[in-house]
């Protein structure tokens, strides 16, 4: 059962890196747009998308990678875990 736990620790970590990394590209994407002056807030950056304010967009970048460093604590944690619920008992 332990072991299962593990193997889903690592699953969720892994979504969280996925899901962070895919965020974070998005949103650098958008702030180099709005820092090099090619888009300004209120602007339509893509066919349904209106540029946000620079502020918008870097707190959205922080938040992506917060996801991603979350994503990648969870990894480690759950694969000491398993390495330690794997170990010989009485070593």
């Amino acid at each position: 059962m332990k072991g299962t736990l593990a193997y889903a620790g690592v699953a969720v970590g892994w979504l969280l890196v996925v899901s962070g990394a895919w965020a974070l590209a998005q949103n650098v994407y958008v702030l180099y747009m709005l820092l090099t002056g090619q888009v300004v807030p209120g602007e339509p950056y893509s066919i349904d998308d209106l540029a946000p304010t620079t502020a918008q967009a870097l707190t959205a970048t922080l938040i992506a990678c917060a996801i991603l460093a979350i994503g990648f604590v969870a990894i480690r944690m759950a694969e000491r875990y398993k390495n330690k619920t794997n170990e010989a008992p009485g070593a």
